[in-house]
């Protein structure tokens, strides 16, 4: 399929000449590798301790299982994607095979872009939690949770399942990553505006969050009655809860802020930037920020054992650790 010029697009061999090129394939792939291996044993685990401990199977907590999930295909389809695009093998093997290349890139956007989504369904959550206390418990149940995470999915796939089918812009010897691949239109209205648009959301939904908790802890009771008492420990459990999410975002943000960053202002370029093609170190640069993609995967469940007693508990009886009260301790 013929295309217009794609701003990113270089020649096959301006991105892989020089020893400079090996080398920084080289380090990503390795980064990659490692952040991936990391993130696959962190979520597994997640998922286990899930599977196998009941206090963890609420249904607020089916959010941060998708999202276990999304990482963890993540970090999975992200080796492939590296040795694809960072392994003389991979990508010779992508460069003549078409549905091998796409099938790769496909599963990785797909994945990472759920993975974001996660995020921004986790904060909205919180936010009606916090917000709507009452109302929440009464309309948040495990079969809305079940249904909205199956419609989520369900969605994604048939959006990346489309290049599939025809809409695609593969050719054969060409760097398998998605502005060779995927028409512009695609990438920037299937991908792109959705993580920017689900980026800013989650901001403005957690600016609002910290405003709510911060005034309510303003405002709570100080009696010492029981029921005054039950309404504190409730204001503490979920001020405490949502200080956890608001690191997994936090981090979230810092590991997709550079790449989504660069790729807009890549995309906006003025026809006076690099007239010829962009230079080979900001396709370079694009590439590494790939890398925090990979590790922002790897680091949700260890959030959750650092900052929830439950999950702790939960990770170290499936490790089969000693379970005492300095471990389970909020």
């Amino acid at each position: 399929m013929e295309t217009t010029a794609h701003p990113f697009l270089l020649s096959t061999e301006h991105l892989d000449s020089g020893h400079a090129s090996v080398e920084w394939k080289f380090w990503v792939f390795a980064m990659i590798l490692l952040n991936a291996a990391f993130g696959t044993s962190t979520n597994l685990l997640l998922l286990i301790s899930y599977v196998k401990n009941p206090e963890l199977q609420s249904p607020g907590n089916l959010l941060l299982l998708n999202q276990g999930i999304a990482d963890l295909l993540s970090c999975m389809i992200s080796i492939l994607y590296a040795f694809i695009n960072y392994t003389d093998t991979g990508f010779h093997l992508a460069s003549i095979y078409k549905y091998f290349c796409l099938s790769g890139l496909c599963s990785t956007t797909l994945t990472f872009l759920a993975s974001l989504l996660s995020i921004m369904c986790i904060s909205i959550d919180r936010l009606m939690n916090i917000q709507f206390p009452f109302h929440y418990a009464r309309l948040v149940t495990e079969y809305r949770f079940k249904g909205g995470i199956a419609i989520l999915w369900i969605v994604l796939l048939s959006i990346f399942s489309i290049p599939m089918f025809g809409v695609n812009t593969w050719r054969p010897h060409r760097q398998c990553t998605a502005p060779y691949v995927f028409p512009q239109f695609y990438f920037i209205n299937f991908f792109l505006l959705p993580s920017v648009l689900a980026l800013i959301l989650v901001a403005l939904v957690n600016m609002v969050i910290c405003g709510i908790v911060i005034s309510k802890r303003r405002v709570a009771p100080g009696g010492v009655e029981p029921q005054q008492q039950q309404q504190q420990q409730q204001h503490k459990s979920q001020y405490k809860l949502t200080k956890m999410i608001l690191v997994v975002v936090g981090i979230f943000y810092a590991c997709w802020f550079p790449y989504t960053t660069i790729t807009v202002l890549s995309l906006l370029k003025r026809s006076s930037w690099f007239a010829s093609g962009f230079p080979q170190w900001m396709l370079c640069l694009i590439e590494v920020c790939k890398v925090p993609l990979v590790l922002n995967g790897a680091m949700n469940p260890l959030i959750y054992v650092w900052k929830n007693r439950q999950f702790r508990r939960a990770f170290r009886k499936t490790l089969r650790l000693p379970v005492n009260e300095s471990t389970t301790a909020t």
